[in-house]
């Protein structure tokens, strides 16, 4: 733990404000993007579907109307209940 404490009070008080690290933070970051935003874009579309029903239920939770998500969303509602989403808990 204290090292971790360590380490924050230095960012926020050190690096933050150094621009040799700032650049060579926005290298790797940049290049860690380069690598992997592919990834990113596959599992996306891969769960876009899940994450539109999850995002719907959310919305008919939170107005207390979840039947009526039940009722005119029927394959989304089966879709999270497969995938025992806890938004319908």
């Amino acid at each position: 733990m204290k090292r971790l404490a360590y380490d924050r009070k230095r960012y926020h008080e050190v690096n933050k404000f150094d621009p040799e690290f700032v650049a060579k933070n926005r290298a790797r970051a940049k290049a860690h993007y380069q690598e992997h935003g592919d990834k990113k874009r596959e599992t996306y579309a891969k769960n876009k579907e899940l994450l539109s029903a999850r995002s719907s239920a959310r919305y008919y939770k939170k107005t207390d109307r979840l039947e009526l998500f039940k009722e005119r969303y029927p394959e989304k509602y089966q879709l999270l209940v497969d995938a025992s989403d806890p938004v319908l808990s």
